[in-house]
């Protein structure tokens, strides 16, 4: 789970975690990130977009991304 309260919104922490977690994959050979987020949550939503997550697929509550983290 990623929460940034606001008052460290903006400054490069969430995108930092993301860079981590798609090198940790990277070095563990995976080809791909997922996750999920509430439907509800269109910041987060927006911001995995920023970070080319795609849609994969999503119901009334729930929302899953994957990005693809090729070499």
């Amino acid at each position: 789970m990623l929460i940034l309260f606001a008052g460290y919104q903006g400054q490069g922490l969430g995108k930092g975690v993301m860079q981590l977690i798609e090198t940790s994959a990277l070095r563990s050979q995976k080809t791909s990130v997922t996750l999920s987020s509430f439907t509800r949550n269109q910041s987060a939503i927006r911001f995995y977009q920023k970070l080319n997550y795609q849609i994969i697929e999503q119901d009334s509550d729930f929302i899953s991304m994957q990005k693809l983290i090729l070499n």
